[in-house]
């Protein structure tokens, strides 16, 4: 009876022990995140603090734009925010934009988030020429080609937006250049 009594035990202390093991096991291991980072020599010229002035859709455009890496530097997060009063009834513009690239599809890509909400539910991606990354944004109706171009020889960025016509025609929606903030 004693034997049995243990045999029992033991038995239950085993099925009572699964279930702690089998949640260990289900645990990403420490090796499962990524070590490596995003090295991407053209990205990296972003870093830091810009001013950005420019037009957008015709309107002049002067925001504060802030970049750094974010996510086990996976990802560069650009802080774009306007700096003029809104006007009545408007709301200053405000955007965080995450870009980071996808090994496995050779592309970049880039999450716009921004004041106008949760409506925005494309993705764009990108492929990089020379030192000019251009993103493309399937927005139903209305497709974004979005191209973010290094100038080595004024050390700025321009950002160059353009839209789709119903006709399918490119028309240019956006020229923006970013400055080095504090630089003239």
């Amino acid at each position: 009876m004693k034997h049995a009594l243990c045999v029992a035990a033991v038995v239950g202390l085993c099925f009572a022990a699964r279930p702690a093991l089998s949640q260990e096991k289900s645990e990403p291991a420490a090796s499962a995140i990524p070590k490596q980072v995003l090295n991407d020599d053209l990205l990296a010229k972003m870093e830091g603090k810009w001013r950005m002035s420019g037009k957008f859709e015709g309107q002049a455009v002067n925001h504060s734009v802030e970049v750094r890496w974010v996510l086990n530097h996976q990802f560069l997060q650009i802080h774009e925010k306007d700096i003029n009063s809104p006007k009545e009834n408007d709301v200053p513009y405000d955007a965080l934009v995450y870009v980071g690239y996808a090994p496995s599809s050779r592309r970049y890509v880039a999450h716009w988030l921004d004041v106008f909400g949760g409506g925005s539910e494309t993705l764009g991606y990108g492929k990089r020429t020379g030192s000019a990354i251009e993103f493309d944004f399937e927005y139903p109706g209305r497709p974004w080609l979005t191209t973010f171009r290094w100038n080595a020889a004024s050390n700025t960025w321009q950002w160059l937006m353009r839209t789709k016509t119903k006709q399918g025609q490119w028309q240019e929606t956006a020229d923006m250049t970013l400055a080095r903030a504090g630089l003239r």
